[in-house]
């Protein structure tokens, strides 16, 4: 039916009551469906090339707006798919035969100067630019993702100069847009030998005044962002330039802790996602703390009031790393307390793979898993990153007969004995007959 309707929206007199229907099956979708997706289908319509469609960029670009200014979220996430589709600079692909039954058609409207091509991106970035200058806060985040994602291809493939600086200049000044200023700096690095000496000298321009100029904005910058993402970890010195962005995030975070105003300010984002920066932020918030247990109470509290049920620990993980390396009897105190809070208890097993284990861990561990005090998931940890190592094979087999009478016990221990069992060439160690025989119950059971 959706490739009827695709069909049905090829002249441009039919093609909004055509996309009507089409997005009253893409409403029904979940966000991210992949599957036969209704608007996936739905995208091809608002693609430059091979749209499958005459509808003139005016319509498109009106029928767009509509979804985006809806108060409607599901229309502005159905919306953000469209920007996606209508912002490609330079792969287009479609497997349609563009034909309707015995009719022969052409793959669509297509650009025929450089000036409707760049009208095209223009009338794009005006809907999303209107958004930007709303009081919408969802809709200015969506916004900026969007903007964001295909600041590079906007600039460097479609020509889009004088929208992009514009918008740089309106919303982007000073670290107050920092994805925007790390997609700057990619465009920089991959393509700026490509760019006329006065357009590189644009770019240049754009990335200085997008740049953080405060240590808040660069707090946002760095700790909220990927390390990958920076484009100066991606040149031919990878290690020196990661180090030198970790150096950097150790200072910010040493600065976060002289101002509680700072993490307040950060709130709930430093427990949404798993960003690797994040732990190397709270070693140095930890390394610059006075008093670690009050700044640890701090962080949890924190945590507690996201509006999110579930949190990221990456941030809490880096803390108590650092915690250890100076205080181990201190971290240790503070891995129980974890315990004792909601958010954190699930994350046990996580945090204590973040220090290096020491006996009263293993011993921790065993109890938890006899009393059945975690999710036997929990403990998959143990295989990420050699931890198991650390625990020997009699300890680990009364903990993984722990875990075997835990619901989905099973699979958590046979994912544990991989890793155990997965021995390099050089290594003298050799399986003891007990870690084998619990390998063994794991299989009957």
């Amino acid at each position: 039916v959706v490739r009827l309707l695709c069909q049905q929206a090829y002249e441009d007199a039919s093609f909004e009551r055509a996309a009507d229907l089409i997005l009253m099956f893409a409403k029904t979708e979940e966000a991210g469906e992949r599957n036969n997706s209704v608007v996936g289908s739905m995208k091809h319509l608002f693609s430059l090339y091979l749209s499958g469609t005459e509808a003139t960029p005016i319509r498109r670009q009106a029928y767009v707006a509509r979804l985006f200014s809806s108060s409607n979220v599901r229309h502005n996430e159905i919306a953000a798919e469209l920007f996606h589709s209508a912002f490609e600079a330079s792969h287009w692909t479609s497997f349609s035969t563009f034909d309707f039954g015995a009719r022969t058609r052409s793959s669509g409207w297509r650009p025929s100067t450089i000036g409707e091509k760049l009208d095209w991106y223009s009338g794009f970035i005006d809907i999303v630019a209107q958004a930007l200058s709303g009081n919408d806060q969802q809709k200015i985040a969506l916004a900026k993702k969007i903007i964001s994602s295909h600041f590079r291809g906007l600039w460097t493939f479609a020509g889009c100069f004088d929208a992009l600086e514009a918008i740089v200049k309106e919303h982007a000044q000073s670290g107050a847009w920092p994805d925007l200023w790390i997609s700057i700096k990619n465009v920089i690095f991959f393509d700026g030998e490509r760019h006329a000496p006065e357009l590189l000298d644009r770019l240049l321009a754009l990335e200085k005044q997008a740049a953080p100029n405060d240590p808040y904005s660069e707090m946002e910058a760095y700790a909220l962002s990927s390390t990958w993402d920076h484009a100066e970890v991606k040149g031919g010195k990878h290690s020196e330039a990661v180090q030198s962005v970790n150096e950097k995030l150790i200072k910010l975070g040493e600065l976060a802790c002289t101002d509680p105003t700072y993490i307040e300010k950060l709130g709930e984002r430093l427990w949404e996602k798993h960003i690797d920066a994040l732990w190397v932020f709270g070693r140095g918030l930890a390394r610059g703390s006075q008093d670690q247990e009050s700044t640890f109470e701090f962080l949890v509290n924190s945590a507690e009031q996201a509006s999110f049920a579930r949190v990221n620990p990456v941030l809490l993980a880096g803390f108590i790393q650092e915690v250890q390396s100076g205080d181990p009897l201190l971290a240790r105190k503070l891995l129980e307390a974890s315990l004792d809070h909601p958010k954190f208890r699930e994350h046990f097993v996580y945090l204590l793979c973040a220090a290096s284990f020491e006996p009263w861990a293993v011993k921790k561990l065993i109890e938890l898993a006899r009393d059945g005090a975690l999710e036997a998931w929990t403990f998959t940890h143990l295989s990420f990153g050699r931890v198991h190592e650390a625990i020997g094979d009699d300890d680990l087999a009364e903990l993984l007969d722990a875990l075997l009478v835990l619901p989905n016990g099973i699979s958590a221990v046979l994912q544990i004995l991989e890793m155990r069992f997965f021995i390099e060439k050089d290594s003298s160690y050799r399986p003891s007959e007990i870690i084998l025989s619990t390998g063994r119950r794991a299989i009957k059971n």
